[in-house]
């Protein structure tokens, strides 16, 4: 503990140590980072897309981590919808993205009329 003119600092007759005041700061901005990384990259899967991009390709959630280079936890946080700042990462969602579109699936936001809306589906041989 620091000591100022040999008195003791506020921090330190409140237990608080300059340690734990640090990790609080370095806290503070991860999230305030994380928010404004969140808010710059709008992810372009959805939930939906992405678990209905796994089941047309018949593939387990653990094959899918392990071609993504994520954890399983992962891949079931991207299809169950986890927005917020406990949410999948964009960056991860797109390599799980990538993971899909290498074996052909397309993802497009808009489906024909009259209906549209965002969907998945196979990409012509």
């Amino acid at each position: 503990m620091r000591e100022h003119a040999g008195r003791n600092t506020s921090s330190e007759k409140s237990g608080i140590v300059d340690a734990d005041i640090d990790a609080v700061y370095l806290y503070s901005v991860w999230v305030f980072v994380n928010t404004l990384y969140r808010n710059k990259y709008e992810v372009a899967v959805n939930s939906t897309q992405a678990r209905a991009a796994r089941a047309i390709l018949k593939l387990g959630v653990r094959e899918v981590a392990e071609l993504a280079k994520v954890t399983a936890n992962t891949v079931s946080r991207v299809e169950q919808d986890e927005a917020g700042p406990r949410g999948p990462q964009p960056v991860t969602v797109e390599a799980i993205k990538r993971v899909y579109e290498a074996r052909g699936i397309v993802f497009f936001d808009e489906g024909p009329a009259p209906h549209g809306g965002p969907g998945v589906r196979l990409a012509k041989s």
